[in-house]
């Protein structure tokens, strides 16, 4: 079965970063003026947090991948009820990761070990790692939107003073005002990318491929529950401890036990009405005794 996660995420960073460069088209003219320095700041940091955060959904989308590669392959071994199990043990020794913390063989070796109980204990621990890797993605991309909320309030503030400035100097000419107005359309440019590529690349672009690789881990979990869920043994009808009488000898060690404790002579009555009881017939059923 193939696992379209690796494929999927790269589609949609593509697509971000395509249609980001396409929205730079516009005003790449201006951004090219050195004037526009604030820009190239805010850009860069933007950029390079894009990039830091790529790296590591690109490391947990691979990780998540892996899962699913082993869970469809345990879960093809596992179809033989006969000898899956063991087909399966086989299989995890020969891929060496048996010991290896956060992987499905790992998982399934803690199954074999201790039973349901301790697999189950070990799948959850393979989730919270590929969960955690996951975690410093949000972090980046909760950083780019704060980065992009900075650089738009100090573009916007800086288009304010700018346009006060011209205000002010309004005697200096047509021209004098005009320099003022392109200041204050290059720092109002600030506010625009700073917000393009702090809030459409990290609130969008990479929150959205990590909902997606987050939607592999559960399907990674589910898999594992019905995998294993045809192994569950039928519990055994005796669970009595080791060592204590099971079934109606048990009961009967619990009676003789309450009777040493009564008086002599009411002991004497509840035996005999024991005896009594037991040598009586017990009657048919009623649907026994029509037919």
């Amino acid at each position: 079965m193939s696992n379209p996660s690796l494929s999927r995420w790269s589609a949609i960073v593509t697509l971000g970063l395509v249609a980001s460069l396409l929205m730079l088209l516009p005003g790449g003219r201006s951004l090219l003026d050195p004037a526009n320095y604030l820009i190239w700041i805010f850009m860069a940091a933007s950029f390079g947090l894009y990039l830091y955060g790529i790296l590591r959904s690109y490391h947990q989308v691979v990780l998540v991948d892996q899962a699913l590669a082993e869970i469809d392959r345990l879960g093809e071994l596992l179809k033989d009820r006969q000898a899956g199990a063991a087909a399966a043990d086989r299989w995890v020794i020969e891929s060496g990761r048996a010991t290896v913390n956060g992987t499905v063989p790992w998982a399934w070796a803690s199954f074999r070990a201790g039973g349901h109980e301790r697999g189950d204990r070990a799948i959850g621990a393979v989730e919270s790692h590929l969960h955690a890797v996951g975690g410093v993605v949000n972090g980046v991309a909760g950083a780019m939107v704060s980065v992009g909320l900075c650089g738009t309030m100090i573009g916007l503030i800086l288009s304010l003073f700018t346009l006060k400035s011209g205000f002010n100097d309004i005697e200096g000419g047509a021209a004098k005002l005009m320099e003022h107005m392109v200041e204050a359309i290059g720092a109002m440019g600030l506010a625009f990318y700073a917000t393009l590529f702090g809030a459409a690349l990290g609130g969008v672009i990479l929150r959205f491929a990590h909902l997606h690789v987050v939607a592999d881990i559960q399907t990674v979990l589910a898999r594992w529950d019905l995998a294993t869920a045809a192994l569950d043994e039928p519990a055994a009808k005796d669970p009595s401890p080791p060592g204590k009488p099971s079934g109606d000898a048990h009961a009967v060690a619990m009676v003789e036990g309450m009777l040493d404790r009564l008086d002599p002579a009411v002991r004497t009555q509840v035996q005999a009405a024991i005896a009594s009881r037991a040598a009586t017939p017990v009657a048919a059923p009623a649907a026994d005794i029509k037919g």
